[in-house]
């Protein structure tokens, strides 16, 4: 996905790939809302693991003067997984006559699975997370073999 602007949120936002630089953003003022217990990911893990699959909400402020103020500024983050195959079994306590194998059944698919979902706090109840999880339901759609279930 090339950055793409939002529609759902109360202010303009643009959408795009994640990239190596957005490293230390993510690492310092974005992961940190998954609580202490939690260290970020390496700057390895961020280039090889999770960048690929995520996408940075970006705000563009506009300053008085029309160009020494002006800014882009994260606003959120999204990762996901794509594809997640599962199979599961799921199996009910039968009665004393019945065996076990007419009491189960067994799902299979293609799932994408949201892994963190981050919007910065002072810009939080703006449609930030939802056009985020739009853009992620978009690319997973886009996947032919990526999805089969949301």
């Amino acid at each position: 996905m090339t950055a793409a602007a939002a529609t759902s949120t109360t202010f303009p936002i643009e959408i795009r790939n994640a990239a190596e630089n957005d490293y230390v953003d993510f690492a310092t003022t974005f992961w940190p809302v998954l609580g202490d217990y939690l260290p970020p990911p390496s700057q390895q893990k961020w280039q090889q693991e999770m960048m690929p699959t995520s996408f940075v909400a970006e705000y563009h402020t506009i300053g008085k003067d029309d160009d020494d103020d002006n800014r882009t500024i994260a606003v959120g983050y999204v990762g996901w997984t794509c594809p997640y195959a599962h199979t599961q079994t799921h199996a009910h306590a039968p009665p004393p006559s019945e065996s076990k194998e007419e009491n189960s059944f067994t799902s299979s698919g293609y799932c994408g699975e949201v892994n963190y979902l981050m919007v910065h706090k002072s810009y939080r109840r703006r449609g930030i997370a939802t056009a985020l999880l739009q853009a992620v339901a978009q690319k997973l759609q886009e996947e032919p073999t990526c999805c089969s279930q949301w």
